[in-house]
């Protein structure tokens, strides 16, 4: 299972439950998660340089505490 299908799922009963415990650092994270390897995290144009196919990339997240990163 992915981490970010588990921030899609449980992320709203979490912040439910810790409300102002939760540290602005902890939603920063789980939004990184959630559009990491996304279109909406930045896309990369790419082109090989042997046959020239070209295509977007989503770009990572970066987030240090993202599994994928």
């Amino acid at each position: 299972m992915k981490m970010a299908t588990l921030v899609e799922h449980y992320s709203q009963q979490y912040i439910s439950k810790y409300g102002t415990a939760v540290l602005p650092g902890h939603l920063k994270t789980l939004a990184a998660i959630l559009r990491c390897s996304t279109p909406d995290s930045g896309e990369l144009y790419v082109q090989c340089p042997d046959c020239d196919h070209c295509e977007w990339r989503p770009l990572s997240c970066g987030n240090r505490h993202c599994p994928k990163c």
